[in-house]
């Protein structure tokens, strides 16, 4: 399975991790409400829980989230500081990763390229720290739509650089 980071649709992670989440889900079944009381062959113990379907799962939860920061960052941003703060190259990091291939082996690798990635966007959350407040602070008096533009860019705001950023004068800082 071969899923690019950055360039295929949104859907191939998205059935992943609802793949694995039904597996789970079907493990816990079968291992405590029906194998205990198979005659053939009964389960005995706990009910089963696959590890490594629920780390990938966050893994594929971890790109998406990955994948939503970066679009919701660049639609703050106008085209020419797109290009000025190379946007576009901010998921080379991960061009000699698979990104679904998970094991405590490539768990470094993968680290590291998230690493990377984050502290490419840096600049880019500095410039739109102050635009994504004002433009959140000019909704405040409609609250249907300060929600939908907060739910908008929510992978944004969960940012410590931006939560930094979003502080008053005062010191005391803005949760918007």
């Amino acid at each position: 399975m071969d899923i690019c980071i950055s360039h295929c649709t949104t859907l191939a992670p998205f059935q992943g991790t609802h793949l694995c989440e039904r597996w789970g889900d079907v493990c816990q079944k079968l291992t405590s409400l029906f194998w205990p009381s198979y005659p053939a062959h009964r389960w005995q113990g706990a009910p089963h829980v696959p590890g490594n379907s629920s780390q990938v799962r966050a893994r594929l939860e971890e790109i998406l989230s990955l994948r939503a920061l970066h679009k919701q960052l660049t639609q703050l941003l106008s085209n020419a500081e797109q290009e000025e703060l190379k946007t576009s190259r901010s998921f080379e990091p991960f061009q000699q990763l698979n990104p679904v291939q998970y094991n405590p082996y490539t768990e470094p690798q993968w680290r590291a390229a998230v690493n990377q990635f984050e502290n490419a966007l840096v600049p880019a959350e500095n410039r739109i720290a102050g635009k994504l407040k004002s433009q959140l602070r000019n909704m405040n008096a409609h609250a249907l739509q300060f929600l939908q533009e907060f739910k908008r860019y929510q992978e944004l705001i969960k940012r410590p650089s931006i939560q930094v950023r979003s502080t008053y004068s005062s010191g005391r800082c803005s949760r918007y």
